[in-house]
């Protein structure tokens, strides 16, 4: 019972996993799609229509949003964050897989568990404290370079 049980779960991690990267996939597709077809139907009605319109609709798709480049604190902070992040869910595992098996307990893999969790821990809280460290650097540099 207990296998059929983790086959289950499995199946169903897996199968949600794959629902929802279909749907990101199928939202995206469908939004280009819809894009297109507009285009079509302006272009099939023969209306007089602004050149600058008319470019910027055909121009849009060709040149994907610009985001502002990101500060050395963030992009460290966000690194760290999931590298912590990673350790914290598999200790988390680990130390379940560790309690729940039918054998009994398994202290190794509650140890493991609780190392990664803490290593886990460990990380991410370093990425903060650095994090806030260099984002009061990049906020005295900014100040420094303002005032000059």
């Amino acid at each position: 019972m207990g296998n059929a049980a983790f086959s289950l779960a499995g199946f169903g991690f897996w199968l949600a996993v794959a629902i929802i990267v279909s749907a990101v996939i199928w939202s995206v597709v469908r939004s280009r799609q819809m894009k297109h077809e507009l285009k079509l139907k302006i272009l099939e009605k023969g209306q007089d229509l602004d050149p600058a319109l008319l470019e910027r609709l055909l121009e849009a798709e060709a040149r994907p949003a610009q985001l502002p480049p990101k500060s050395v604190a963030d992009q460290n902070r966000e690194t760290g964050g999931t590298i912590g992040f990673i350790f914290l869910v598999a200790g988390l595992m680990f130390a379940f897989v560790g309690m729940i098996r039918e054998a009994g307990l398994s202290w190794p893999l509650i140890g493991l568990g609780i190392f990664s969790f803490a290593f886990g821990y460990l990380c991410w809280h370093n990425t903060m404290r650095e994090y806030v460290a260099l984002r009061a650097e990049e906020k005295a540099a900014a100040a420094r370079q303002d005032q000059a």
